[in-house]
């Protein structure tokens, strides 16, 4: 999936018909002070959902918090996991289309099998989003949540490609 992404990624920064042909008149992105994203995705354990607030501090940094929640199925072997955490994520906004990273820290509790571990950890993701209107982007994002405190299961924990809104403010 995260081959599928860099191409995806790669082939939308450079289609000169989408990207390049125009020159933008302003950042979207920085027109706004705020951002709230929603995300969803299907994994082994079923549905996921999460949401983040983000705010500008720069015109193209953000930070803010961010929910993910990931449902746990045992005779899938599919770990649960609700993660809360920041985040700090420079956007690359080029007229509609605005690329991110983000990589931030998070308390998570584990669900696996019939225990629950508390642990922590960092968080990486990297997006692409599309200006469909004004104050609202659609697109996709790769995230990955690691563990470094619990005893069994330090390293990765979700690795996730969702689908993402983003509603400015």
């Amino acid at each position: 999936m995260f081959k599928l992404l860099v191409i995806l990624f790669l082939g939308l920064l450079g289609s000169s018909e989408l990207c390049w042909a125009r020159e933008p008149t302003v950042d979207i992105f920085s027109q706004y002070d705020s951002q709230l994203y929603f995300s969803g995705s299907f994994n082994r354990g079923g549905a996921s959902f999460g949401a983040a607030y983000e705010y500008n501090q720069k015109k193209l940094i953000g930070f803010g918090v961010y929910f993910h929640h990931y449902a746990e199925d045992i005779a899938k072997g599919a770990t649960g996991a609700s993660i809360l955490g920041a985040f700090f994520s420079p956007h690359i906004d080029h007229g509609d289309w605005d690329c991110y990273f983000m990589t931030g820290l998070a308390v998570i509790k584990i669900d696996k099998n019939v225990s629950t571990e508390s642990g922590f950890g960092p968080s990486f993701a990297v997006g692409v989003l599309y200006h469909i209107m004004d104050g609202i982007a659609f697109g996709i994002e790769k995230l990955d949540h690691f563990d470094w405190a619990t005893s069994h299961d330090k390293g990765p924990i979700v690795s996730d490609l969702v689908a993402k809104i983003r509603v400015s403010f």
